[in-house]
């Protein structure tokens, strides 16, 4: 699960990369509906969260 923000927080700093786009998060987490939540606030807060659900994928994904 992928969750683009809706547009970077100027009252959040921290949720921009220094470029003036919104920083990326990746969460890896087996809980499908904690996951969604905590993307969903992060993502309110100007981050680009990606959400994956095994270590393994997530080290995959690191790696790309």
């Amino acid at each position: 699960m992928q969750t683009e923000p809706t547009r970077p927080n100027p009252r959040n700093p921290a949720s921009t990369a220094g470029d003036g786009q919104p920083a990326r998060l990746l969460i890896v987490e087996d809980d499908g509906s904690l996951a969604a939540g905590l993307a969903r606030a992060l993502g309110n807060e100007g981050f680009a969260v990606e959400h994956l659900s095994a270590g393994e994928a997530a080290l995959a994904r690191i790696a790309q």
